[in-house]
């Protein structure tokens, strides 16, 4: 998938569409795209590992979920990219929360049922910690995944990293049609910060100083109108 229009994959793809079954659900795809995707950024030869041959077979014959790859690939290169810092909006972040759910090795996802969606994801610092202290201009992906047990499955993306300015968090949060907008909250030791999604669902943060903190907080509630 490096190079999904080259003749050679092009003519691969079309093989395995004519030799083989689909076996995935567009939701079902759709979730295991984010994974794919951060594989595919990481150098991982997707087109051979098996354990994307169902979803590789899906997209062969499903156009709908192949532009949904094109554009969580496109949403991937904007959440690495630099970007302008948003407005910072003091608002009250919302609490009585479900009992985390664990969406990786460090990760803790909360979600909270009402008028608007609400969630907060907790990431402990031994994930964030090295990239922050890493040279200028490098970058790390924090997590990327499907919330399935959000309202509407949003997808959600962090990254962190470090350049002149210091070190920064970006987050993307996109629904399947891209309108919703988010306001998005960080806490990070005795630090608060807090922005809106722009109309691509990007929020980038530049951090003060690097955290000593042992968790960051995201604090995500949708904002409507």
């Amino acid at each position: 998938m490096s190079n999904p229009h080259s003749p050679d994959q092009a003519a691969a793809r079309l093989a395995r569409a004519l030799h083989t079954n689909d076996e995935l659900t567009p939701e079902e795809a759709a979730a295991l795209l984010p994974e794919f995707i951060l594989a595919e950024r990481s150098g991982e030869d997707v087109d051979n590992n098996p354990a994307y041959a169902a979803l590789l077979r899906h997209l062969d014959h499903n156009e709908a979920s192949l532009r949904l790859y094109e554009q969580l690939s496109e949403d991937m290169d904007l959440l690495l990219d630099p970007a302008e810092t948003l407005p910072v909006i003091d608002r009250t972040p919302p609490s009585f929360f479900s009992p985390p759910t664990p969406k990786g090795e460090h990760v803790l996802l909360q979600v909270l049922q009402g008028m608007v969606r609400r969630f907060r994801l907790t990431i402990n610092m031994p994930r964030l910690a090295p990239a922050l202290a890493t040279l200028s201009g490098s970058q790390q992906a924090l997590f990327a995944g499907t919330l399935t047990e959000v309202t509407g499955a949003p997808m959600l993306s962090l990254s962190t990293g470090h350049d002149h300015d210091g070190p920064w968090i970006r987050v993307l949060v996109r629904d399947t049609t891209g309108a919703t907008r988010w306001q998005i909250r960080l806490v990070i030791g005795d630090e608060t910060l807090s922005a809106t999604t722009d109309e691509r669902g990007l929020a980038h943060f530049t951090l003060p100083a690097l955290p000593e903190a042992s968790q960051v907080q995201m604090m995500c509630e949708e904002v409507r109108g």
